[in-house]
């Protein structure tokens, strides 16, 4: 008995010091990454804090972890999201569809600089930038994959908010320029298309709106998990939603905790930056409508099969239910309070990249230089 109760003791101590080192091996990776791009960071640590004065969770999705980190950045004035859009486009003329969504832009953020990035400006800024990306980057078949992945590397280079042409401001964004990254979320019953029926809704990443500091951490992963992965024609795989997604959740997995500014990420509620009009597919395209109940309706579906015994449990949770009962109704169940941002217009049929357009994508253009105050084209930065 004595020595099973010393045996017993050995092994409980060999567990805490296992669990020790873990701890500290997760660190040491982290801060080891940090040295990985010394350029960028030696361009941006000295605008920073070293250190948080507590380690907090690394990807930080709700609001009470969003005080915490307020609170313990609130000593300095710092906002280390820079001023700047992103905007990726074909050319320098967009239609006056696109141009009433730059507008609104304009009227929040007029001193803000919103830099143009066209087709001819992408491959010489990989090549000039991340050379090492660029094979993969010429591999991707697909234009929207390599669209999708330009994004990540323009905010790790130079920061600032990368959206998608179709959005529309309505509020200003000072008050999230205080977080490092900002990963904004799509609506919950997209994540239902994405994943299939679960509950508590898994947040799924939007690629659609995304803001940083320069240099941070999470965009460098990003740009690593992408370096590794197969690519396929599944554009939202790879670096879009479900690409996304997936990598959010394995940061989080390697980096839970951190004190380090260059690595937090917020995720705001997904209805401050991704809610549809009137709560409803009602003012979308039939193609888009069509599109997204068919998915959802494949997703819904699997809740009356009686065989899988995970449907049980889902089919008594009410919201879950809720959100497959009227599969036109697209807004949060979970909160609808939070106040909105920005508004990803729904009017599109499709991918302005692919095959499927609305005519209004290219009607009417006009100089978007012409449309905002400071403008600079995406070449001039190389």
């Amino acid at each position: 008995m004595l020595f099973r109760g010393k045996l017993r003791k050995i092994i409980f101590v060999t567990c805490l010091l296992m669990l020790g080192y873990a701890g500290l091996s997760l660190m040491a990776s982290l801060f080891e990454d940090l040295s990985i791009d010394g350029v960028i960071l030696e361009q941006t640590t000295d605008m920073f804090p070293s250190a948080l004065p507590t380690f907090l969770p690394t990807v930080c999705a709700n609001e009470s972890c969003r005080r915490h980190y307020e609170n313990h950045m609130s000593a300095s004035d710092t906002l280390p999201i820079p001023k700047i859009r992103h905007i990726l486009w074909r050319n320098e003329f967009i239609s006056d569809y696109f141009a009433q969504q730059v507008k609104s832009w304009q009227r929040i953020h007029p001193d803000w600089t919103y830099v143009l990035w066209r087709d001819q400006d992408l491959e010489p800024f990989v090549a000039a930038n991340f050379p090492e990306l660029l094979d993969k980057f010429r591999s991707l078949k697909l234009k929207i994959m390599r669209i999708d992945m330009i994004r990540y590397m323009l905010l790790l280079k130079f920061g600032g908010v990368y959206a998608d042409l179709d959005y529309k401001l309505v509020r200003s964004l000072d008050e999230f320029r205080r977080f490092y990254a900002v990963v904004t979320r799509e609506p919950e019953t997209h994540s239902l298309q994405l994943f299939g029926p679960h509950w508590p809704i898994r947040p799924a990443a939007s690629p659609a709106f995304l803001m940083s500091a320069p240099g941070h951490i999470f965009f460098r992963f990003v740009l690593k998990q992408l370096s590794k992965r197969k690519i396929s024609e599944d554009i939202l795989a790879f670096a879009g939603p479900e690409g996304l997604t997936i990598t959010l959740e394995q940061y989080q997995i390697r980096y839970p905790l951190t004190n380090n500014p260059l690595a937090g990420v917020y995720v705001p509620p997904s209805f401050s930056f991704y809610p549809y009009e009137n709560n409803s597919l009602d003012g979308v395209s039939k193609h888009f409508k069509d599109y997204r109940i068919l998915k959802l309706g494949k997703s819904c579906s699997k809740l009356a099969r009686w065989i899988d015994p995970r449907m049980y449990f889902l089919r008594k949770v009410k919201n879950l239910t809720q959100l497959c009962s009227d599969m036109t109704k697209f807004n949060a169940v979970t909160d609808s309070s939070p106040p909105v941002y920005a508004i990803h217009d729904m009017r599109k049929s499709g991918t302005s990249w692919g095959i499927t357009h609305t005519p209004e994508y290219f009607a009417n253009l006009t100089e978007m230089a012409k449309i905002v105050t400071n403008f600079r084209l995406g070449g001039s930065l190389l």
